[in-house]
């Protein structure tokens, strides 16, 4: 059951990355670079919590 729950979840921050990545055509809803790295940030802490795998990436 609170796998479901982590799954759930993932797959809602996953959809709000997407989200966030294609609404930044639209300056009214475009989130900043900042915001969009937080996101991406979590998703990747989540993952590796989920998983027990961390990939690190560095910055280009």
């Amino acid at each position: 059951m609170a796998l479901n729950a982590l799954a759930c979840d993932y797959a809602r921050m996953l959809g709000q990355v997407v989200a966030a990545v294609g609404t930044t055509v639209n300056a009214m809803e475009a989130l900043s670079l900042q915001d969009m790295a937080q996101r991406v940030d979590r998703l990747v802490a989540f993952e590796a919590a989920l998983t027990g795998y961390y990939i690190d990436i560095p910055p280009e």
